[in-house]
């Protein structure tokens, strides 16, 4: 892995070149835009470019330098797959993002490729036991969204089940309010995904 020092205005990458790089910025500032427009800015620990190296496609977005200085780690297509980041990386968003189109085309159709990947890459799985107690009444957490991707699991006290394609604490996440929340228990090996207050920031 190698390390680049960039001035402002400097271009990482150009919508529709052939990618063959993956970077994380190590300190300052960049901005993320497709067809012009502005989508995203990105800070120190923030990475991008595993799109087109995964999919071997054209860029799907173009990334300015906007800071004085930046310094960004390359690491090659093949350092890449050699340590098998691709390969998980790949599974994920192939598998997620068939998921959500199938089963919540609401939440991603607006999207375009790029923020779609995204999107994916800010959930975190969770394989759940039956038993496992997912979210308990009363029990003070972060704002975060749940998605049942595979499973059931049941609310206490309404009786209420939720399987695949179910969604929960999305009114927390979005409004930031604080909203009573209901113990929920897994009730079928479960596989679930969590996109926190946290992590949405970042898009």
């Amino acid at each position: 892995m190698s390390e680049m020092c960039l001035q402002r205005g400097a271009l990482l990458m150009r919508e529709g070149d052939h990618g063959c790089s993956f970077f994380i910025i190590r300190n300052g500032t960049c901005e993320v835009s497709t067809g012009g427009q502005l989508i995203r800015r990105l800070v120190a620990g923030d990475s991008f470019g595993e799109l087109s190296l995964a999919s071997g496609e054209p860029r799907s977005a173009s990334i300015v330098v906007t800071s004085e200085t930046c310094s960004v780690l390359v690491a090659s297509k093949r350092l890449m797959t050699a340590s098998g980041f691709l390969t998980v990386m790949t599974r994920k968003r192939e598998e997620w993002g068939a998921f959500l189109i199938a089963s919540l085309p609401s939440l991603v159709l607006h999207l375009n490729s790029y923020e779609q990947s995204m999107l994916v890459d800010l959930i975190t799985p969770h394989i759940l036991s039956v038993g496992s107690v997912l979210t308990k009444a009363g029990e003070p957490s972060l704002p975060c969204m749940w998605i049942v991707k595979e499973g059931i699991l049941e609310e206490e006290g309404t009786g209420r089940e939720l399987s695949s394609g179910a969604i929960f604490g999305q009114q927390e996440l979005l409004t930031r309010e604080r909203v009573e929340r209901r113990t929920r228990i897994v009730r079928q090996p479960a596989m679930v995904g969590r996109l926190s207050n946290k992590a949405l920031g970042t898009l």
